[in-house]
């Protein structure tokens, strides 16, 4: 299995969010910096999903029928995966790729 390691720093300072490649080094144990790791997944229109993003996801059970929710992907560290997590629903017990193409990236938790 080959997966891309990237990730991506928030700085809470400037209010700006800065992709790979920059130099990481330059924001580990930075408190006003926040690491955000890509999933390894990508969704509609090739999109990287990255932790902290927020995703619009289409949970209806009848493909007719669309029933969005917005939900934030999370690390899952009981079952260790990725996860999305909707506040009135909580963790999805599925993980990320069950919904890789029923969602997209609509935001971040950090720009909003």
């Amino acid at each position: 299995m080959n997966r891309n390691i990237k990730f991506r720093v928030w700085d809470n300072i400037g209010k700006r969010m800065y992709l790979w490649p920059i130099l990481i080094d330059n924001y580990i144990g930075d408190n006003n910096c926040i690491l955000q790791q890509f999933t390894g997944t990508t969704v509609k229109n090739n999109k990287e999903v990255y932790e902290g993003d927020i995703l619009k996801l289409d949970i209806s059970q009848d493909p007719s029928v669309n029933k969005y929710i917005n939900a934030e992907v999370v690390w899952d560290s009981r079952d260790l995966k990725w996860a999305v997590k909707a506040n009135e629903f909580g963790a999805f017990p599925r993980g990320l790729r069950h919904f890789k193409f029923e969602c997209e990236v609509i935001g971040n938790i950090y720009e909003k």
